[in-house]
């Protein structure tokens, strides 16, 4: 099964939001989940609906924050 994977480093144990759009503007990912300390991955597939080409992704912990660009090809 094909999917797209982010991952990701959290270095304390806490709440983790993370988000995903694309170039419109529409959110197809808005989570908030608890994780221990450590290096972890998301899977995605279904949650993005088929959708292609450019997409942007946010993690946030705390007041730590990342956005980053990713393409994605089905």
């Amino acid at each position: 099964a094909e999917y797209t994977e982010i991952r990701f480093y959290v270095p304390l144990t806490s709440e983790v939001s993370l988000k995903v759009w694309d170039a419109t503007g529409r959110v197809l990912v808005d989570e908030h989940q608890s994780y221990n300390k450590g290096v972890h991955q998301v899977h995605l597939d279904s949650e993005l609906n088929g959708a292609q080409g450019v997409l942007y992704y946010q993690i946030q912990s705390g007041s730590y924050v990342v956005t980053r660009k990713m393409i994605r090809i089905n």
